[in-house]
């Protein structure tokens, strides 16, 4: 029997290719416990006139055609990023690197070779001796390719863009969306910033924490900008029944759908009670089971966790919850 030697390196873990959109985009730069490195792959100029909150400029001269060649120039472009952001050594030994990487471009032949590249650098693990140490797994977990423009992403949510006449853009995360346009799920300081109730256009709310106020419902800060409350709270412990509350929610939600409106469902932290109601909604709406439901909300916002006793109300009162009645 062979024994391990435990200097050898552990075995890489495989890093996730993905290409995504815009509203995937924008949930991964809300996600504030990763810590990720996003690259805008454009001309100079136009990453100055306008890019994504906290990405960085990766140049590349516009004759890199050859992968084979010019491989090394753009490793070394990329680490200089990396190093950039981390100069200590000791904070990369100790694993406290990047575990996504994100590219986006103009949607241009050129940008998607360039973006294609960035992959098949990562793949030939080049990126492993940059980032972690060699008795360490490597920290990259997920490598996304953003396949809409920038363009794209820059009309739906502006809010999100650092431009040379406004400056940086507001660095503090909002909601996730969960539904595109429509369902967006947060937390207390989500429900209670207004700037970013207008930015996502958000007209309703659903306060699932007992704790605390629909805030704008009597003293609005804008008079001009209705907002609809419906206020379930509960508390959030294993003892909390949280299943006759969902007719009421389900409806509430729908409600908003059909007045063409944008809902946000919030509690103190966006992980528990507010999860558990977006996802008896969507197990309403598609006709999903609890982990169906639970795991499209996961893509979103990856720190939800409906606590077990939700989870079990959940799959108890599924049939209950298909058979909500909707206007």
């Amino acid at each position: 029997m062979s024994i391990a030697n435990p200097t050898e390196p552990k075995p890489r873990v495989p890093i996730v290719f993905e290409k995504i959109d815009s509203k995937k985009l924008y949930n991964i730069l809300q996600e504030i416990g990763v810590v990720k490195l996003v690259f805008d792959l454009r001309s100079p100029e136009a990453y100055e006139k306008s890019h994504a909150r906290t990405a960085q400029h990766l140049h590349v001269e516009n004759e890199f055609i050859d992968v084979a060649e010019h491989q090394n120039n753009f490793a070394h472009e990329v680490s200089k990023h990396i190093e950039a952001v981390f100069p200590n050594k000791d904070l990369k030994r100790r694993a406290l690197v990047f575990r996504y990487i994100v590219t986006y471009g103009s949607a241009s032949h050129r940008d998607d070779f360039y973006m294609d590249t960035l992959a098949k650098w990562i793949k030939m693990e080049q990126l492993r001796t940059l980032t972690a140490h060699n008795n360490r797994l490597p920290i990259v977990e997920k490598f996304y390719i953003v396949k809409d423009s920038y363009s794209t992403f820059e009309k739906r949510y502006p809010f999100l863009c650092s431009t040379k006449e406004k400056g940086p853009a507001y660095g503090k995360p909002y909601p996730s969306e969960i539904v595109s346009d429509f369902l967006y799920l947060g937390d207390r300081e989500n429900s209670q910033t207004l700037s970013q109730l207008k930015d996502c256009k958000i007209n309703y709310i659903l306060n699932m924490a007992q704790e605390l106020p629909n805030k704008f419902e009597d003293t609005p800060e804008d008079p001009e900008y209705q907002i609809n409350y419906l206020k379930l709270g509960t508390g959030d412990t294993i003892f909390d029944v949280i299943h006759p509350l969902f007719e009421k929610a389900v409806q509430f939600i729908d409600k908003a759908r059909s007045n063409g409106g944008r809902v946000l469902i919030h509690c103190s932290m966006g992980v528990s009670r507010s999860a558990t109601v977006t996802a008896a909604y969507l197990m309403r709406t598609d006709k999903l089971d609890v982990d169906e439901a639970i795991e499209i909300i996961k893509k979103e916002r990856s720190i939800i966790n409906p606590n077990e006793s939700f989870r079990a109300q959940l799959k108890e009162h599924t049939n209950a919850i298909h058979n909500i009645i909707l206007e």
